[in-house]
């Protein structure tokens, strides 16, 4: 949660290229891999050696880097920290809307490389390693390259339009490549480039939303969001048996419809939330301005009365 601290400025631009840096790992993960298992000579627990190196020079870099930017940081009054432990804050019902309405943007994410291979190979029958790991590769380049890429625009258009456009496209392009068949395959890959934006972007908007305590609420939103995804993931395992190979997958089209609609409502309470948060703001400033008012007015009148 250090990004929330880290980025509060210009944050849909360094929270979408810190996340690029997970897709590109994602992609040369397997390379470097595959890189240690030869270069070793021992099997998969070379991998396991190699990277082992790799997290320890990386510990070491980051316990001596300086993160001043955190000194910086106000603490929250005591009035944007009420409620602030772990129970009262899953005791807000808006905590549970934001976090289930990501959880469904993940799903879409995590759905492409779970089940984009096996749903073509199932229906269509094509070869997973081949058609089927094109697909997946596709979709991640895409998904990667939209974060590096899209940070400027995002700021630009703001978070809200971005994500609901997002949301909006992929539905589309959902709808168009399952009705192209087999031809599919070269259609759905490209929501890789607007799922790619929703999570770090989702982020961004807790930062505005929630302020000071974006730190301790995000931790949670992110909790249920990984919970919701793991049931939604089992949900479709069930489809895939129970009703057919070929719905589970299909059902994206309903599971990036449910988080637009929740995020309507993320977005009414949102604006609600931010408008009372910076009446609170002005109301404590005209509070500081007549207090040093005060101060003013009594080292006057002690001036005066000094000899």
């Amino acid at each position: 949660m250090i990004a929330t601290l880290l980025f509060t400025e210009n944050s849909a631009v360094y929270l979408n290229l810190m996340h690029f840096f997970y897709g590109l790992g994602a992609i040369a993960g397997p390379q470097i891999a595959s890189g240690f298992v030869n270069w070793l000579n021992d099997g998969y627990q070379g991998v396991y050696k190699g990277l082992s190196v790799i997290v320890v020079v990386l510990f070491v870099i980051l316990i001596f880097t300086p993160f001043s930017t955190l000194k910086k940081v106000n603490t929250p009054t005591d009035s944007e920290s009420s409620g602030g432990s772990i129970c009262s804050i899953f005791k807000r019902p808006y905590v549970w809307l934001c976090g289930i309405t990501v959880g469904f943007m993940e799903v879409i994410e995590f759905s492409a490389s779970n089940w984009g291979a096996l749903y073509y190979r199932d229906v269509y029958g094509f070869d997973v390693t081949k058609e089927g790991a094109l697909f997946v590769s596709m979709f991640y380049i895409l998904f990667t390259a939209s974060r590096l890429l899209s940070g400027f625009l995002i700021e630009k258009i703001g978070y809200y339009v971005s994500l609901f456009s997002s949301l909006v496209i992929v539905i589309v392009i959902y709808v168009v490549g399952f009705l192209c068949g087999p031809h599919g395959r070269w259609v759905i890959p490209f929501t890789g480039w607007f799922i790619g934006i929703m999570f770090p972007t989702y982020m961004c908007l807790l930062m505005q939303i929630f302020g000071a305590e974006s730190s301790r609420i995000s931790s949670i939103v992110i909790f249920l969001s990984g919970a919701t995804n793991g049931l939604v993931q089992l949900l479709i395992g069930y489809i895939n048996e129970y009703i057919g190979n070929e719905w589970g997958f299909r059902c994206n089209v309903i599971y990036t419809l449910i988080p637009f609609i929740l995020f309507c409502f993320v977005r009414l309470q949102g604006k609600k939330m931010e408008r009372k948060r910076k009446e609170r703001e002005v109301e404590l400033k005209e509070i500081e301005s007549k207090e040093e008012k005060i101060v003013d007015v009594d080292s006057t009148a002690i001036s005066t009365i000094t000899p």
